[in-house]
């Protein structure tokens, strides 16, 4: 499956001076660079759907650029601007969703000596996974093909994907990743059937704990 890797990097452009009116000025590439890899807390290479990673420089500009097929957990930004580079990690497919607060980010000081830097980057706290049986409610069959969307109840991080990114159980269920980040709001949908939402009489959010499993049974009415 290819993965998609998304990487936000604080730069500040520099563009030479030209005293020729009619010739076009190149971007001056800049010489840092930071190669690593991201691992989970157990300190395995992370090899979710998506990962993506925020670097902000100390002015906190910042651009993004997008590759794909990343193996092992494994990147590499290049042409970076000299001085200190804060990096944050995050993976919301697989359940790390971005934390402004992580206790894993990480600064490195790029120089003319030392250009480059190498790091082992952790994502973090263990995401909790929801079981989820989804069904129609009418024939009691599964439904195939539903999108799962989660988003935190006080605005926190979100994510929508579909069931070719989940892992299923031998039983037939799918196993949804989720941060404990949040209280997490559920929402499910697929074609021909109506949106269903989780419900609490008590309480409509989830609140789960790292590495929690919970098993939640999603019926579909047709529309």
């Amino acid at each position: 499956m290819g993965r998609f890797l998304l990487i936000c990097v604080g730069a500040l452009l520099a563009f030479p001076c030209s005293a020729q009116v009619d010739q076009v000025s190149q971007p001056a590439k800049e010489p840092g660079s930071i190669v690593g890899t991201v691992v989970d807390e157990d300190g395995k290479p992370l090899l979710g759907p998506s990962v993506s990673y925020l670097v902000v420089t100390e002015n906190g500009a910042s651009r993004s650029t997008a590759s794909s097929n990343v193996p092992n957990g494994e990147f590499e930004l290049t042409q970076l601007p000299l001085g200190k580079v804060e990096l944050n990690a995050s993976a919301p497919l697989s359940g790390y969703w971005y934390n402004e607060a992580s206790p894993y980010k990480q600064t490195v000081v790029l120089t003319a000596a030392n250009p480059t830097a190498h790091v082992r980057l952790k994502v973090g706290p263990k995401p909790a996974v929801l079981v989820l049986t989804v069904s129609d409610r009418i024939t009691g069959k599964a439904v195939e093909g539903f999108m799962v969307r989660t988003v935190g109840a006080e605005g926190g991080g979100a994510g929508s994907a579909g069931t070719a990114y989940f892992p299923q159980t031998d039983q037939g269920d799918w196993e949804v990743p989720v941060s404990p980040l949040f209280d997490v709001l559920l929402e499910v949908t697929a074609k021909d059937y109506k949106n269903w939402f989780y419900s609490n009489p008590s309480d409509p959010t989830l609140h789960l704990e790292p590495g929690e499993r919970k098993v939640v049974q999603v019926t579909m009415q047709p529309k």
